[in-house]
């Protein structure tokens, strides 16, 4: 059977509708219609890393939205109930807030923020690497997977004040490549306090990157508008 077909087939007999609205969905769509997707608020924060509360090893950060129910539910199911399409969508639309950072346009690399080998084998993926691979398709960069590793099991960061999450990630990295001069960019989902992406500047300084900045699709607001 013609996969199209096949999908229209399953449109007809159970169709979806928006999270948000409750639009019928069309086949190129899902969860949310184009709309409300498009109603995400940017941060406009630009070059951020002053403000953020962990960050004195980092040299840029942007977070392209504000992390609202929608990119929460997104960003969830892509995680947990590996639902990849969400996530490359909402990186597509993040992708935008990146055209005036002049940081970003100089870097060499793109590295995933990686999580521990347990936790990947767990969901089978990593979301930070479908969110750098979106990236460097867009502005032609290189994303290496196997420069900086998570090689201790750390506690989820949700529940954790400033100093539990700079505790629970200072020890949690270890790079085994080579970055020698390098400019570098960390990509992840959501930017907080900024103490994961802060430990992994730390080792890749230590080894001798020339610059270490962070980009995220979104960030929650903590007072920043």
């Amino acid at each position: 059977m013609n996969i199209r077909f096949y999908h229209e087939v399953l449109e007809f007999i159970y169709p979806q509708y928006c999270k948000t609205c409750e639009r019928k969905l069309n086949s190129a769509e899902i969860r949310y219609c184009r709309n409300c997707f498009n109603q995400l608020v940017p941060t406009d924060l630009g070059n951020w890393i002053k403000k953020t509360t962990t960050g004195e090893h980092l040299d840029f950060a942007y977070s392209a939205f504000w992390y609202d129910e929608i990119l929460q539910d997104c960003i969830h199911n892509g995680k947990y109930n590996g639902c990849k399409r969400l996530l490359r969508i909402i990186s597509e639309m993040a992708l935008s807030e990146l055209e005036d950072a002049p940081e970003i346009m100089r870097v060499d690399l793109l590295l995933p923020v990686p999580l521990h080998k347990v936790r990947y084998r767990e969901r089978g993926f990593n979301q930070a690497e479908i969110i750098a691979r979106t990236v460097g398709e867009r502005f032609n960069l290189p994303v290496k997977t196997n420069l900086i590793h998570r090689s201790e099991w750390t506690t989820s960061q949700t529940k954790l004040d400033i100093a539990g999450r700079r505790r629970n990630t200072e020890q949690a990295f270890k790079v085994t490549g080579i970055c020698e001069g390098k400019r570098l960019l960390l990509i992840d989902d959501v930017l907080t306090s900024g103490a994961t992406s802060n430990s992994c500047a730390k080792k890749l300084k230590e080894r001798g990157a020339a610059t270490v900045g962070i980009f995220t699709v979104a960030t929650p607001d903590f007072g920043l508008k």
